[in-house]
């Protein structure tokens, strides 16, 4: 797609990160807050470093242009980034050795969901006019086509090093939280930690007590509580374009139906 070679082509920014310990990347919108929590939950517990005052704080897994705080902490940084295609080609695997990588992926079309209902009122526009944004224009803060933009950079990297990176779906951390998390953390190789910690990890960052740590008037809300069904919001010919996009354009479905409708 032409947007993947303006904007992504450029995208070497995660090279920097190369001698990182490990590389979080999240869809946006795909629950990287509560991600993010849990593991720095675990991590205060491991290495003995404060847990998140609240759902900004980022001083152990840092934004990825920042830089580690505490050095007794394995380097992990977060991004949302899409790598240009450049930034795992061979000359660079030759001389490079890659951090582990953990990428965060959600249902595009719940993403989406997620991402009108924080913004509806900024873009002022019809649900439809986001599913079938136009893929030259860069209109919204992300529509289909940077997710599918996601997906494909991402499912490159893993055919090119499968050892090094770990797909973890949403709605499989959402289903089973303890046993994903222990996933996630097993691949980062991180120091040991109990069950019995993974499971503190993972009520200290229910959905009530994360509201509790959330600033509304920074970034409206953070942890929804609509219980609509997102498939709710499309209409049929929201569904046929956005079905047929995703037969067309994207590479790897990671597991998605996204011809599937039924609720």
């Amino acid at each position: 797609m032409l947007r993947s070679l303006l904007v992504d082509l450029p995208n070497l920014s995660l090279l920097a990160r190369r001698h990182w310990h490990a590389v979080l990347v999240t869809q946006h919108h795909s629950g990287t807050h509560w991600l993010i929590h849990m593991l720095t939950e675990l991590m205060s517990q491991a290495y003995d470093v404060p847990g998140q005052a609240d759902i900004d704080d980022m001083r152990v897994i840092v934004r990825h242009k920042e830089k580690p705080i505490f050095p007794q902490v394995p380097a992990i940084a977060h991004s949302h980034k899409i790598p240009s295609w450049l930034t795992h080609a061979v000359p660079f695997r030759w001389g490079v050795t890659y951090p582990r990588y953990v990428v965060l992926v959600r249902d595009i079309r719940a993403s989406l969901v997620s991402l009108y209902e924080k913004h509806r009122e900024e873009y002022n526009v019809p649900f439809t006019e986001l599913v079938q944004a136009d893929p030259l224009r860069r209109r919204f803060r992300k529509d289909i086509w940077r997710d599918i933009r996601f997906f494909n950079a991402w499912a490159r990297v893993k055919r090119l090093m499968p050892e090094r990176i770990l797909i973890v779906r949403y709605e499989d951390l959402k289903a089973d939280t303890a046993g994903q998390l222990r996933r996630v953390w097993d691949h980062l190789e991180l120091a040991a930690v109990t069950d019995e910690a993974l499971a503190q990890a993972v009520e200290n960052s229910s959905k009530q007590r994360m509201l509790a740590k959330q600033d509304a008037q920074r970034h409206g809300r953070v942890v929804r509580d609509d219980q609509r069904h997102p498939f709710e919001w499309f209409s049929e010919a929201d569904r046929e374009y956005f079905t047929r996009v995703c037969r067309r354009h994207l590479r790897d479905w990671f597991g998605y139906e996204f011809d599937c409708w039924e609720t």
